[in-house]
């Protein structure tokens, strides 16, 4: 089996940490609690260190499958291994503000040229909001729902972007009231029951270059559509397995 050789070659974390007080879903009526990481085994009084962690599927950055939206899809532990190392493609978006409406024209501009199998990694810069609870995922960026027909015309097989939603769930204060409560998402989980999601990242902006490898790594939890994840890029690499 041929050897790729790393050496010279940048690896980045586009993982999120999870740690008590960090952002969630709540804020759009998501049933989840929030994080906590105890100290359950001390190593001078149990002889050992150890930690509990009360988490969900959509803590963090995370992995899911169609499954999310769509009963007839696969959940994550029936997906090839295989498919969670990608070669991938940047697309740079322009940088999102609050309410930032991503149409199908600015996808158009920002084409990478993506190949069959290939991840496309959507930048807009939107993780230097992290902080910003609860405003991070109410006034994310989304992605107008003429955008499907784009996507729909894409041959990806993962979608990486550091967006919390896709989704338009503004109010028409902000702007695009005919956008509200699009169901973009589910619309292409229903027409690509076998793409997975990774979202939402951090660090995308700092990717040099325009293509790479991309590895996804969670937890193998049976039946699940979303777990937390550990996300790697490699700069400049394309691996394909």
């Amino acid at each position: 089996m041929p050897t790729v050789d790393l050496r010279g070659h940048r690896i980045l974390d586009l993982s999120q940490p999870i740690e008590p007080g960090m952002w969630d879903y709540r804020p759009l009526g998501v049933p989840v609690q929030p994080v906590q990481v105890d100290r359950i085994a001390e190593l001078g009084r149990d002889g050992f260190n150890l930690s509990e962690f009360l988490i969900n599927g959509l803590t963090g950055s995370y992995i899911e499958s169609a499954h999310h939206m769509n009963d007839e899809a696969p959940t994550l532990d029936r997906f090839d291994l295989r498919r969670l190392i990608r070669p991938a493609r940047i697309m740079r978006l322009p940088p999102a503000e609050p309410w930032t409406l991503y149409t199908v024209d600015d996808l158009r501009r920002a084409d990478p040229g993506l190949q069959e199998g290939e991840a496309l990694v959507m930048v807009t810069g939107w993780d230097k909001a992290r902080q910003r609870i609860p405003d991070y995922v109410t006034a994310g960026p989304a992605l107008a729902a003429s955008t499907l027909s784009w996507f729909l015309d894409q041959p990806l097989s993962m979608w990486a972007t550091d967006m919390t939603v896709a989704d338009c769930l503004w109010g028409p204060e902000h702007g695009h009231p005919e956008e509200a409560g699009t169901d973009l998402l589910k619309s292409l989980y229903e027409a690509r029951p076998d793409l997975l999601l990774l979202a939402p990242l951090c660090r995308l902006a700092e990717i040099q270059g325009d293509v790479g490898t991309i590895i996804a790594l969670g937890p193998n939890i049976p039946g699940t559509c979303a777990v937390p994840a550990r996300v790697l890029f490699i700069e400049g690499v394309r691996i394909e397995v």
